[in-house]
């Protein structure tokens, strides 16, 4: 039903946290302050690990993959691809600016850990916005709550809540699924 609940006593199910996605960089010179704890502390964990970057798009797509490369750092060959994360557009911003930008991002990203990135999108933005190179081209993270499937039916990774309880996190967190 995609209700969770902060009890874990009161649970239905208890499904395991498989995978962690961890915000790293947005722009072209924010990064997350909890990102390099963050980070390590998933790695002691068995838990597969991610890192994220929030798009601007009214910022240089190569430059805003080097920020991110710079602050991430290496890879682990058990780290999950890196994610351009893809749902707002700047004003002044065209529909054909943005999927250029994005797909510096994408390339740049691409080339330097020779892993192909995902797009994380709101399901509006795939269905109306994102090019077809890179929906065909890039795994897609759809973001879509409160129906039983997203309508983009061409998703890797489903994020159907931001209102889920993780035993041990103190408030609310997004949940997905992978395909």
């Amino acid at each position: 039903s995609g209700r969770t609940v902060k009890d874990i006593e009161q649970a239905r199910k208890v499904y395991p946290v498989k995978f962690v996605f961890i915000k790293a960089t947005e722009g072209v010179s924010m990064k997350d302050p909890q990102f390099k704890s963050n980070w390590t502390e998933a790695g002691k964990r068995a838990t597969h690990r991610g890192a994220y970057h929030f798009f601007r798009t009214s910022r240089d797509g190569a430059a805003q993959a080097r920020h991110f490369i710079e602050t991430v750092g290496q890879l682990r060959h058990s780290d999950l691809p890196p994610v351009l994360d893809l749902e707002t557009i700047h004003r002044g911003c065209t529909y054909k600016l943005l999927n250029e930008r994005a797909l510096q991002w994408l390339k740049t990203v691409e080339k330097h850990y020779g892993r192909k990135p995902i797009v994380y999108t709101p399901d509006s933005f795939a269905r109306d916005i994102i090019s077809d190179e890179i929906k065909k081209g890039y795994p897609i993270w759809i973001a879509h709550y409160d129906t039983p499937l997203p309508f983009f039916m061409g998703w890797t990774y489903w994020q159907f809540t931001d209102r889920a309880y993780v035993y041990g996190m103190p408030e609310p967190v997004d949940l997905s699924v992978r395909k």
